[in-house]
């Protein structure tokens, strides 16, 4: 049965309706003259308005006017003799609250694809293709960045002769939100496999925080430490070995079609003497601008890494430029 719900059976003009109180906070039922049937909670109401709270559009306020039903709401006793005085502005329904904001992780990402050279430890001629995924709710950040290369590539050593190269980077972050301070708790992963290094794959976790020194709508600037532990595989020593993190991510909106970003880190070795580290950046801008649904940019970009223990027959310091397409969604 329908709680607190009381109807009247008279006529709107000039009709006495008989009617009982409901009282507030009550659940109720209501029709309205566009056919919708809904239950909420009554907050409030007047001789004009009613307001209540509804478990999935938050609170509404709603015209008398508008109720198919004559309704006793909060001690009045009668309907509007004249409907149409109610105020114009309350003649229909009217969020007055917060709407609850969608659940879940809000996704965004992009797919690159671009023409790639290389210099260091292999120069290299190829083709480079990344697929990048953000996702973010009130409690948490969460990302995933993954980078292919392959091609032609000649060693550094000019006495090995060309051959086929692949580069695999895939990193993965969390960032836990907090309500009560800007700092961010992090857990990240990383994984590399390069086939012009003297390791075969180089496997990295972390954690740490991070803080938002600049945390406008078109510029921020996340700084981020912590303490974690590297493992070469295929090396002269394959054990984990301790190092810190310290690093951050900058970005700059240029205008509404452009967007520059930026990412440093450092991962000094706590057990022994060295650090490699990470300096990558790129530029992103609107094929068409101005332009509307249009999800194709413009990319150009520079990655590059430093090992200062690359291994024998091998240079501290790689980098790799790109230019090619960002396909955002």
């Amino acid at each position: 049965m329908l709680r607190a719900l009381i109807l009247a059976s008279a006529a709107l003009c000039g009709g006495v309706v008989a009617q009982t109180a409901t009282d507030v906070g009550a659940d109720i039922t209501f029709t309205l003259t566009s056919g919708e049937t809904f239950t909420a909670q009554l907050l409030e109401s007047n001789l004009y308005t009613v307001r209540v709270a509804h478990p999935l559009l938050g609170e509404l306020t709603i015209a008398r006017a508008s109720i198919v039903e004559p309704v006793q709401l909060g001690g009045v006793s009668e309907a509007p003799a004249n409907p149409a005085a109610a105020p114009a502005e309350e003649a229909a329904v009217v969020e007055t609250a917060t709407e609850k904001k969608p659940e879940g992780k809000q996704w965004s990402g992009a797919i690159d694809i671009s023409a790639n050279g290389t210099g260091g430890n292999s120069d290299t001629e190829a083709v480079r293709s990344a697929f990048s995924l953000r996702g973010e709710d009130k409690d948490t950040i969460d990302t995933l960045e993954l980078v292919y290369k392959w091609g032609r590539a000649q060693p550094a050593d000019s006495s090995v002769s060309q051959t086929n190269t692949n580069n695999k980077t895939a990193r993965v972050r969390r960032e836990w939100l907090l309500t009560e301070t800007k700092w961010r708790p992090f857990a990240q992963a990383t994984y590399e496999a390069d086939a012009f290094t003297s390791y075969s794959s180089r496997t990295a976790v972390a954690v740490g925080a991070g803080y938002p020194v600049i945390d406008e709508e078109n510029e921020s600037l996340l700084f981020r430490a912590g303490l974690g532990a590297e493992r070469k595989s295929g090396s002269t020593d394959n054990s984990w070995n301790a190092e810190a993190v310290v690093g951050g991510d900058y970005r700059l909106d240029i205008d509404s079609d452009s967007r520059f970003e930026a990412t440093v880190e450092v991962y000094p070795n706590l057990e022994e003497q060295g650090y490699h580290g990470i300096a990558n950046a790129h530029y992103v801008t609107a094929l068409n601008p101005d332009g509307k649904g249009n999800p194709w940019n413009l990319k150009i970009g520079v990655d590059n890494k430093y090992d200062s223990d690359p291994g024998a027959g091998a240079v501290p310091w790689d980098y790799a430029w790109y230019l090619g397409l960002s396909y955002i969604f």
